[in-house]
């Protein structure tokens, strides 16, 4: 932010100091949440026979998760979010589905 204000021409003496206190107290920057969708069907599938990629992106880091499957069915997506988001990173203030 910081950065871009100053390519922008914008400069105070505490620019860092501020920045890192609205960072600090910014409550929607920290809230953990998870944007989920499936990508396919994926031709030709893959040599296991995986058709769609089931991936998951982090709001805060911006970090991805994906797994490939076979069928995208209610049990695989619950597996996906349990094992990888909720054992890894602990339970997400939110998920949004496509």
């Amino acid at each position: 932010m910081r950065w871009l204000l100053r390519r922008h021409g914008y400069y105070w003496p505490t620019i860092l100091k501020d920045f890192i206190e609205y960072a600090k107290g910014c409550q929607d920057c920290q809230k953990h949440g998870w944007a989920m969708d499936v990508i396919g069907q994926i031709h030709p599938e893959s040599s296991k026979g995986h058709k769609y990629i089931l991936m998951a992106t982090d709001f805060f880091t911006k970090w991805v998760e994906a797994v490939p499957l076979k069928k995208v069915t209610q049990a695989e997506v619950l597996e996906f979010i349990e094992k990888t988001i909720i054992h890894r990173f602990g339970l997400p203030e939110s998920i949004m589905i496509d």
